[in-house]
């Protein structure tokens, strides 16, 4: 009994962890430092690569990565991960930005080892606008944002089973499917989230 009880603080002191590490490090990208973020006039952009991430075979997310010409500075590429609706949004189906130039804002970001060779290897005559190690978020606020929500819910989540445990509902069978579905589906979103960095504001 005892080891089950430490078993079960230890998971809930983890869990807390990454729960409080989310919300904090997702509200500091919505309230950076400007420094963190770039904005840029890109007159042509054009699909580069995507990134496809998965947990024990299982698909869990798949990123898109782009690659901008800067207005004005042909020789300069800047790389940025945006969803296909903000390109398609921003951008004609020939590449070229709708109206005089798309304004791309993102939080810089530090590609990781398989994007960064992804990068290298495609390659390009241009110069690197952010180096071949770095790119530009785009999703940056639409993440953050998931992230908080998911870590609210989670808080929330953790109050209704402490109460249930109390109330005595955990007896109640109805109640418990319900509390395992939330918490199996909150499981799924965090492995969504945590595959390609989402989960913390990156």
């Amino acid at each position: 009994m005892k080891k089950k009880r430490g078993g079960g603080i230890v998971a809930i002191v983890l869990i807390a962890i990454v729960v409080v590490f989310s919300l904090v490090t997702n509200i500091r990208a919505l309230t950076g430092d400007e420094s963190d973020y770039k904005t840029v006039t890109l007159d042509y952009a054009g699909e580069f690569f995507d990134m496809k991430y998965s947990v024990n075979y299982i698909p869990t997310a798949t990123v898109h990565y782009y690659y901008g010409y800067i207005k004005g500075d042909d020789d300069k590429v800047v790389v940025f991960r945006a969803s296909k609706s903000f390109y398609k949004k921003n951008f004609l189906s020939t590449g070229h930005a709708k109206g005089d130039g798309a304004t791309v804002k993102g939080k810089i970001i530090k590609l990781k080892a398989k994007e960064s060779k992804m990068l290298k290897e495609k390659g390009t005559s241009s110069t690197y606008y952010l180096g071949t190690d770095k790119a530009l978020n785009v999703e940056y606020k639409s993440n953050a944002i998931r992230g908080i929500v998911l870590a609210v819910f989670m808080i929330i989540l953790g109050i209704v089973g402490v109460i249930s445990i109390k109330k005595g509902l955990t007896e109640k069978k109805a109640f418990m499917i319900v509390f395992w579905i939330l918490v199996f589906g909150a499981a799924i979103y965090i492995l969504h989230l945590l595959s390609y960095g989402g989960l913390f504001g990156i």
